[in-house]
């Protein structure tokens, strides 16, 4: 991983990250009067809404349960990340470059961890629904239409399909320069005797995005009993997906 964020670029992040739009993602915010906004807390049950959002400070609070803060701490709390991911995921959403102590920052040796592993999940969605409309994948769309799911619900959705063999997405994400370490870190791969192999195979995926809309992880379905494997099939917890 990069080291640690030059302090400059956190405080753009700040500047730049309104705090009403990064709430708006997952809490429902009315105008409560001086150009405040107010909701139910995300981070208690209540009825009666006592979580206040002031953009003009970019703070948030809840004078229930006294959580407060930035917009930093507001993404590290809703998404449980670490500081240096919650940056870096607001920068990635609002085009801002990020520069690291140990480097410029440019380069996979130098992007943070978080970054890489949500650019992985980029390249299997992408690849996952390019094999759908494989000559291989017929089953698969069949096995689709029969549930009600027609063509435009697949691109909707980002449905798509793993092919049978134990190195499609491998090769993928290894021509795009993703080490086999960072394919078994993101729950893509598993590791074998033999190196890393494909995690799903031959099954319907579902990508699985945060509250950014990012895929950190795929749902997946079996799809011929021959499976011996489980029916539904999820990524595993990793440093993007965690399943509590």
């Amino acid at each position: 991983m990069a080291g640690k964020i030059r302090e400059e670029d956190v405080t753009t992040v700040r500047e730049r990250a309104r705090i009403d739009e990064i709430v708006r993602e997952t809490v429902t915010i009315k105008a409560a009067g001086g150009g405040s906004y107010k909701g139910l807390c995300p981070f208690h049950d209540e009825r009666t809404p006592s979580f206040h959002v002031t953009p003009s400070k970019g703070l948030y609070h809840c004078f229930s349960c006294g959580e407060g803060g930035d917009v930093i701490t507001f993404v590290r709390k809703i998404d449980a990340l670490s500081f240096t991911e919650a940056v870096e995921k607001l920068a990635g959403k609002y085009g801002i470059t990020l520069r690291y102590e140990e480097g410029s920052g440019s380069g996979s040796g130098q992007q943070g961890q978080r970054a890489r592993l949500i650019e992985a999940h980029k390249v299997a969605t992408a690849f996952y629904r390019t094999q759908l409309s494989s000559p291989d994948a017929a089953h698969a769309r069949t096995f689709l239409t029969e549930r009600g799911f027609d063509p435009e619900s697949w691109e909707l959705f980002g449905v798509g399909y793993s092919p049978a063999g134990w190195d499609g997405l491998r090769n993928e994400l290894r021509g795009k320069g993703f080490t086999e370490e960072e394919m078994i870190t993101a729950g893509l791969a598993v590791s074998g005797q033999r190196g890393a192999y494909d995690r799903f195979r031959d099954r319907v995926m579902w990508p699985i995005r945060d509250s950014s809309a990012d895929t950190i992880g795929f749902g997946a379905r079996k799809l011929t009993d021959a499976d011996q494997g489980p029916k539904y099939l999820n990524t595993p917890e990793t440093p993007i997906y965690r399943k509590s």
